[in-house]
């Protein structure tokens, strides 16, 4: 369903009646902070609320991660759900029949038929594990693992019998056409001849469900012991996306939300076999390594952002380790992430110690789980004879590049001093090493800023100074005030006439601002939202409406100031596009056009100094 098949008018209704604070205090923890609400954003990890809800605008923005918009948005982005999605759940919840005024589009019927088509696959594959014949080595090796029957019911495992063409049969006789099917990845063309083939054959598998228990994907475990494939994942589809999906989360996040926890492990075993043992806050990523949209999505439902690392102890694993969290440092944008790694002893894997050692020697090594800069350094050291005071030098310089990134003082102010401890060295003489390696990084850094400089044209240093940060939110600030200032339109208006917009979706906002004055219509912020549906509307419509940076400010000083930062940008760069014109003149020695284009220059230079020493309001 898209917005244009539902009557805007029961649209407009159920925006109403789903009261923006109530819907969002279900899943964020909101406090009143003056006409508004505050909490931490459930889009990206942070300490500091920066997340805003205006119950009077019905809309929310967040000043970390730039989204916004309003209630719809919201809960698209909260469930990874379509705008069809999340309006059919508001209807049902608050009893608004819809009417359609078209039928569904043809990707919208696509996506129902594969989410119909995978629920009813991983039916199929469930009762082929437990046939008599057919999934009898599959429920073998399922007895091997110490998986039992409760935890093979919850996680919905299956099997895809031994054949070519035993799905490919099952669903051409529930009416699924060969083109839908090859679109679910479930079935694979023959090369050079016609028909299909089951993709998964003779696999253990498991049904991959997004966080409305959608099956949306699967994976496959080999039971032939020399197929080098051990596990194959679904292709990306319509309904699945490889890199955005985590398995198990729609089972794990409520008991990470309650534990403020989250323990992330490597397979499909090793998160069932947690379960089992009682530890539902468990997780994996999905058949690659952890990317930052899994980061991302996992992390808003722990409010501590303490993740213990539970991979397997060989060496990939500690390689996936470091990766991992790499990734979740970097999609945090430098919020404090709480990462904690599982020292599994005798290298066995998680599951393996589990069945051995059982949930409570597993839950003091979760309760000691090592600091993952303690961890990486232990690493290091372990590589290095620290007997030797030449490879121990080669250790402390390895180190250092671990004690430079920790983003909290205090955390490396005490990772300085053990790791001095471990390499049994002066503290002070660490120290020493580590403010020297930040002056060589810095002054490395101003070296390629300085060669970045070298490269630009010589016309470019007589510019001013780049306004980006001025610009933009003079142009937010005069779509602010032709909104919020009724009384001062025809003021505001002239002015938005005689400039233009740098960026092109403020541009957008600005015609369409300067329309609706000349017939004497202005709309409202809600209005706005409805008439500009795109997320990148929504987003830039939020950010206007929840500016601290733009509320209670004075009306006059604010106009001038920001037509003043408008027209000093578009001077800039008028001024930018000239010293190119007079670089390249100079370089054809085109003596008429140079001295032009130089006048042209100083008079542009002349107004811009002006413009810019001209006294405030």
């Amino acid at each position: 369903m898209s917005r244009h098949t539902v009557d805007a008018s029961l649209i407009d209704e159920i925006r109403q009646r789903a009261d923006i604070i109530e819907i969002v205090g279900q899943h964020v923890t909101l406090k009143r902070s003056g006409t508004s609400y505050k909490g931490l954003c459930p889009f990206h990890g942070e300490k500091t609320p920066s997340f805003h809800v205006n119950p009077d605008k019905q809309s929310f923005y967040c000043f970390g991660c730039q989204v916004g918009g309003d209630v719809f948005k919201f809960l698209e982005l909260y469930h990874n759900q379509t705008f069809g999605e999340v309006l059919r759940e508001l209807a049902r919840q608050y009893g608004v029949p819809l009417t359609y005024q078209s039928e569904q589009t043809d990707q919208e019927r696509l996506r129902e038929s594969l989410l119909k088509l995978n629920r009813l696959a991983m039916g199929y594959f469930e009762r082929m594990l437990l046939h008599p014949a057919q999934g009898e080595s599959a429920r073998a090796y399922l007895q091997t693992r110490g998986i039992t029957a409760e935890m093979q019911q919850r996680f919905h495992i299956g099997y895809a019998p031994n054949g070519w063409t035993h799905l490919y049969d099952y669903m051409r006789s529930q009416g699924f056409t060969e083109d839908v099917l090859l679109q679910s990845g479930l079935l694979r063309k023959f090369d050079g001849k016609d028909g299909c083939y089951d993709f998964f054959r003779h696999r253990l598998m498991f049904p991959i469900l997004n966080l409305q228990d959608e099956v949306v994907a699967f994976g496959g475990r080999t039971l032939e012991a020399d197929n080098q494939a051990k596990y194959i994942n679904s292709p990306d589809t319509p309904v699945y996306t490889k890199g955005h999906h985590i398995f198990a989360l729609n089972l794990a996040k409520k008991a990470i939300r309650q534990r403020d926890q989250i323990l992330l492990m490597e397979g499909y075993l090793d998160v069932i076999t947690a379960h089992q043992f009682g530890f539902e806050q468990a997780v994996a990523g999905l058949g690659t390594a952890l990317t930052p949209q899994q980061a991302r999505h996992l992390l808003r439902f722990s409010d501590s952002h303490r993740v213990v690392m539970a991979y397997d102890a060989d060496a990939a694993g500690q390689k996936a380790t470091d990766r991992a969290y790499a990734v979740l440092v970097e999609s945090t944008q430098g919020v404090d992430v709480r990462v904690q790694v599982l020292q599994i002893p005798e290298g066995k894997d998680p599951d393996v110690f589990l069945h051995k050692y059982g949930a409570e020697a597993f839950q003091q090594l979760v309760d000691h789980a090592q600091p993952i800069v303690e961890y990486q350094i232990q690493k290091i050291l372990a590589s290095h004879d620290l007997t030797n005071s030449v490879t121990k030098a080669m250790a402390a310089r390895a180190c250092l590049s671990i004690l430079l990134a920790i983003p909290d003082a205090v955390y490396r102010d005490e990772s300085i001093r053990w790791t001095a401890q471990q390499l049994d060295v002066r503290e002070d003489a660490l120290r020493e090493q580590l403010i020297q390696e930040q002056r060589r990084l810095k002054s490395q850094q101003r070296s390629q800023y300085r060669a970045q400089q070298a490269t630009q044209p010589a016309s470019a240093a007589v510019s001013p100074a780049p306004m980006q940060d001025k610009q933009r939110w003079s142009e937010l600030g005069l779509l602010y005030l032709m909104i919020e200032y009724p009384e001062g339109r025809d003021q505001i208006a002239r002015e938005l006439s005689a400039i233009l917009f740098d960026d092109p979706l403020s541009e957008r906002l600005r015609v369409y601002l300067l329309q609706c004055h000349g017939v004497n219509v202005m709309p409202t912020w809600e209005d706005l939202f409805k008439l500009f549906p795109e997320s990148e509307s929504h987003q830039r419509l939020a950010e206007i409406l929840e500016s601290p940076f733009l509320k209670g400010i004075d009306f006059e000083k604010s106009l001038a100031d920001f037509v003043r930062n408008v027209k000093l940008k578009s001077l800039h760069l008028q001024m930018e596009q000239l010293g190119e014109q007079i670089r390249h003149a100079e370089a054809a020695r085109d003596q008429e056009t140079y001295m032009q284009l130089m006048r042209q220059y100083i008079e542009l230079t002349r107004m811009h100094t002006r413009l810019k020493d001209a006294p405030t309001v």
